[in-house]
């Protein structure tokens, strides 16, 4: 993460760790976090997902299984996103590009 240049954004997420206000506490929902940096990977690659799944208010998504409330969570744009290099190298063959259909989506064309 430091050599990404986000831990300061891990550092600040972890600063916010409260308590909930309310009956949230009593039903496995006890603290609030704020949302960390995201990571995008293409391939199957066990040793990032392994690596980054203990961080508090980071995620990790593939490629193939991107959610609009993970890019932009609350609808508000402006989100910290790690893309890998096989992850970069996938999003043609799946959205395509201005010139060419996706293969991957059935047609879906920029």
């Amino acid at each position: 993460m430091k050599r990404a240049g986000a831990f300061d954004d891990v550092a600040k997420v972890t600063d916010t760790k409260t308590n909930r206000a309310g009956k949230g506490k009593m039903r496995t929902r006890r603290y609030n976090l704020r949302k960390g940096p995201l990571i995008i990977y293409g391939n199957e690659n066990a040793g990032l997902v392994r690596a980054v799944r203990n961080i508090p208010g980071v995620e990790i998504c593939n490629v193939n299984r991107m959610n609009l409330l993970q890019l932009a969570p609350g609808g508000q744009l402006g989100r910290f996103i790690i893309w890998t290099r096989s992850a970069f190298t996938q999003l043609n063959n799946i959205f395509g590009s201005h010139r060419a259909a996706g293969t991957q989506k059935g047609g879906y064309h920029m």
